[in-house]
């Protein structure tokens, strides 16, 4: 089991990174981009899907 370090009342909360994520289309679901990539890399229509979400829109 981990244990936790104590820490002072003034040292601050250690800040973890926030992970993007985005709406599945084929799954249903949000799936964390990085598993989005990985996931891609096995299967054909994830990675068409990828490609086709990191195209940028281009204001008209």
């Amino acid at each position: 089991m981990k244990r936790r370090r104590k820490r002072s009342k003034t040292e601050p909360e250690p800040q973890t990174p926030l992970r993007e994520n985005r709406w599945c289309e084929k799954h249903g679901y949000f799936i964390d981009v990085e598993a989005c990539v990985a996931r891609s890399n096995t299967m054909p229509h994830c990675r068409r899907c990828l490609a086709r979400w990191r195209q940028l829109s281009l204001p008209l």
